[in-house]
């Protein structure tokens, strides 16, 4: 399911609910790492049922928008970027306890690495692979003309299971034959090396 897929298996009312959800997020209205206000809360909020809250949230997680975490420390977080979800930011990622990521600016090291080097449980949620018509800025990074197909891949980074970076690659079709075949939830620069021969020569970060 493509992260534009539109709201049709719901009713009016959740209907409204996912938009008015997507609304908060995309306001920077949730805590840091992304984190929504908990359900009753949120029906409160909207004037709605607790059930028809859980009934969008539930659409939005298997829309690839939200991720539920259960347990001591759990609820719904964001999956999308937000003013209050900083890249490489999240403090609160153990139980409660006070664990900052640590990125080192400038240096030539994969999400995984940096993570698994401060012993955090990394993982990453494939949220789109596919082929889409590119938007302006991505036409305009690769060269190409306005509305031309691109191979796009979305992801989210999880350290210790919670939502740390939101990942988005585009490429030309024919840059890297096969791509969309390949497991996409490792390391891209690897794919990229070992199985392309193409080797990352210069990196820019922008804060």
């Amino acid at each position: 399911m493509t992260p534009t897929a539109s709201v049709t298996a719901l009713g009016p009312r959740a209907e409204d609910t996912v938009q008015r959800i997507r609304q908060l997020i995309e306001a920077g209205h949730v805590s840091m790492g992304g984190r929504l206000a908990p359900e009753r809360t949120l029906a409160a909020a909207f004037g709605t049922s607790r059930e028809t809250v859980r009934a969008a949230l539930v659409w939005l997680e298997q829309n690839g928008e939200v991720h539920h975490r259960r347990g001591r420390g759990g609820g719904w977080f964001s999956l999308r970027p937000n003013p209050n979800w900083p890249v490489y930011s999240w403090s609160r990622l153990s139980e409660g306890q006070e664990r900052p990521v640590k990125r080192p600016l400038g240096v030539d090291l994969s999400v995984p690495k940096f993570l698994d080097v401060q012993k955090f449980t990394v993982a990453t949620q494939v949220v789109f692979a596919g082929m889409t018509a590119a938007r302006h800025e991505v036409c305009q990074g690769l060269g190409i003309p306005e509305g031309s197909s691109v191979v796009a891949i979305y992801r989210v980074r999880f350290a210790d299971g919670l939502p740390l970076s939101w990942e988005r690659l585009f490429t030309l079709p024919d840059r890297f034959p096969g791509l969309l075949d390949l497991d996409l939830s490792g390391s891209l620069t690897e794919i990229f090396s070992n199985t392309y021969g193409v080797h990352v020569a210069e990196v820019s970060e922008r804060i």
